[in-house]
This record gives C-alpha cells, sequence and structure tokens, in this order.
C-alpha cells in the first residue's frame, strides 16, 4: 500500500513536471514572433544560417532567401526564423497589410513584377562587447553586377499562394507552410510572403552574393597584391561589422507607411550647387508635399510630408546630394503630418 502510494505520487509529480515543460516550450514558441499593433511592427527570433557558410564553396556565395523557417532553403537564406510561415503571414493581415501577389511571368517569359503594399525589413543582434547593433538585411548581400551592397528596398507582400494540401492532415494550407521560405530574392518561387520588388530578381543569374564572402575574398587578394595595412585594416573592420553564421539577431518587419513629416538641415557644399533643385525634383517624383530653401548659415533647410517609406527614400537620395554638393551632415527630426502643404516647391 505505502509502496503504491509512492508510486501515485509520483505519478502525480512526473505529469505535473512534463505539463511544465509543455507550458514552457509552448510560452517559448509563442515569444518568437510579437506582433506590436499601434506601431505596426513584427518582431521574430532568429539567428544567421549556418548552412549558408557551410556550402558557400559549392554554390559560389550564391543566395535566393532574405530568411525562411526551419526546414526551409537554409543553405540559400541569410536568416533562419524560429516562428512559422503562417504566423507571420497572419500577422500581416492582423496589421492591415494588403496583400498583393508573388511575380510570374506572361507567355513571352517577361516578368510580371510581384505587388503588395510595402513593409521593410530591419535587424538587430549584439556583438562581442555585448553593445546592440541594428542594420538591414539589405547590409548583408552584395550585388555582383552592381558591384556594391543591395540597396535597400520596400518588400511587397506578395501573401505566398492559397490551393496546396497538407499531406499529413490534408488541410487546405499556404504554399509557405510547406516549402518554409518566406522572403524571396528571386522572383521563381511563388510560395513566399515577401518578393523582391526589383527586376535583379527575376535575372538568369541571380546576382546577389553573401557580402561577408566576398569581403573575405577581397581581403585575401589584396594580402597577396601587398596592399597597406591600413587597407586590410579597413577590409577587416567592414567583415567584423557583419554578424556571422550562427548569431542569434532579432528580425523585424515594419509596416507602417502612414503619413508622416521629416524637418532635415543639410550642412556643407550644399549652396550654389543645385541642391533645392535636386530635392524638390526628387521629392515631386515621390509625390511627397513641402519645401526646401537656403539658410544663411550655409546650409538648406527642408520640410516633407508623406508616406514614411518615401520620406526614407528622399533622406537617401538628400544624403548623397547631386554631384556638385558635398554633403557633411544632415540631420532629422521627425514630426507629425499636418496635411497643410499642397505640393513641394523651393522657397526663395
Amino acid at each position: 500500500m505505502v509502496r503504491f502510494k509512492a508510486n501515485a505520487r509520483l505519478a502525480a509529480f512526473s505529469m505535473v513536471f512534463c505539463l511544465l515543460l509543455v507550458s514552457i516550450s509552448v510560452e517559448a514558441e509563442a515569444a518568437a514572433i510579437q506582433v506590436f499593433e499601434e506601431e505596426k511592427r513584427i518582431e521574430i527570433e532568429g539567428e544567421i544560417s549556418t548552412e549558408l557558410d557551410r556550402y558557400a564553396d559549392t554554390l559560389g556565395g550564391a543566395m535566393e532567401y532574405i530568411a525562411v523557417s526551419r526546414g526551409g532553403k537554409e543553405y540559400e537564406s541569410i536568416i533562419v526564423l524560429g516562428c512559422e510561415p503562417v504566423e507571420i503571414y497572419n500577422a500581416l493581415i492582423k496589421l492591415g497589410v494588403e496583400k498583393g501577389t508573388p511575380a510570374t511571368f506572361d507567355e513571352n517569359d517577361e516578368v510580371i513584377m510581384p505587388t503588395g503594399a510595402p513593409v521593410r525589413l530591419f535587424m538587430k543582434w549584439k556583438n562581442k562587447s555585448g553593445k546592440t547593433i541594428n542594420m538591414r538585411p539589405e547590409d548583408m548581400i552584395y550585388n555582383i553586377n552592381a558591384k556594391k551592397r543591395m540597396q535597400y528596398v520596400d518588400w511587397p507582400f506578395v501573401g505566398s499562394v492559397m490551393g496546396y494540401f497538407d499531406p499529413e492532415s490534408d488541410d487546405e494550407v499556404l504554399q509557405a507552410s510547406i516549402s518554409r521560405n518566406v522572403i524571396s530574392l528571386h522572383h521563381g518561387d511563388q510560395s513566399v510572403i515577401l518578393q523582391n520588388p526589383m527586376k535583379a530578381g527575376s535575372a538568369a543569374k541571380m546576382p546577389y552574393r553573401l557580402r561577408s564572402g566576398i569581403l573575405k575574398e577581397r581581403i585575401k587578394q589584396k594580402k597577396s597584391q601587398g596592399a597597406s595595412e591600413a587597407e586590410i585594416e579597413r577590409l577587416n573592420k567592414e567583415l567584423a561589422s557583419l554578424p556571422k553564421a550562427g548569431t542569434k539577431v532579432k528580425f523585424i518587419i515594419d509596416a507602417d507607411n502612414s503619413p508622416g513629416q521629416i524637418h532635415v538641415f543639410i550642412s556643407g557644399k550644399v549652396q550654389g550647387v543645385g541642391f533645392r533643385d535636386f530635392t524638390m525634383r526628387n521629392a515631386r517624383k515621390l509625390g511627397l508635399k513641402g519645401f526646401v530653401k537656403n539658410l544663411k548659415d550655409g546650409r538648406v533647410e527642408l520640410v516633407a510630408e508623406g508616406p514614411k517609406f518615401d520620406l526614407g527614400k528622399l533622406v537617401t537620395k538628400i544624403r548623397r546630394g547631386p554631384r556638385t554638393a558635398k554633403v557633411d551632415g544632415v540631420r532629422i527630426e521627425n514630426g507629425s503630418f499636418s496635411g497643410k502643404y499642397k505640393k513641394f516647391k523651393v522657397v526663395y
């Protein structure tokens, strides 16, 4: 009788312990993706793919995906996400992001570009000293045709494709749930949830390579050419700024493209070089409204209103400026959308 009671207590304890483990597991899994409705932002736990680094020599450093879920094409992706593709799809729908369609090809094999409301991608990780580094996934990619880092883009929510059936449950599911691929650089995969909006995505030979791999090759080449220590150190510093394979990251999808305002002050050689006209042309091309003017202290001031993603594009343009200018500094103040400007103009 005593032995029976002891066994019963042990069984009860084991059951409680197992339930506790399940509860912890579910909570941990649930925390892999978080949706911030007010900020229109999604945060996902992930890591830099170890498979991409492992197969770099075999694939020549080629890459086709920004992100996949575990079990997707990890050997061709930068990031492996800790959640299910359908969770990302549902989160975007919950935030009110308008779904479009993946890229397709017409009868002449010409690409029909992907559609859908745009989102922006970011990632955070900690370096060896524990400092949080903020960057965009495009910083990890090198375009061998353009011979520079991949430009920042707004990724359309193409929404994958329904009509596929889970072989185990026979339920209709998103194709992304089967392929496990989430964000593609190329246009050949219609199963993904976000897709590259640039024409390079339909190239016969993908131009995208892992930037760290390109830097390693460049360092090796420079050493063999007897480059200066300063040049080698600069390249090593650039390489060290990128997260290594296996690094834990927080992957962020920013869907807040609501109207906003920026108040910007630009310093440097920015007067008498066509900077105001350059700014006005680019602002109007983006459909923004506001003004730009010269200040007595030699700076240029501008106020622009419109969708936040387009404001970001304007900032990218003015950081470079026209060829005749030399931009030394850009100070940005974010404000609330007023709607009082009818067009973008130069104020004299």
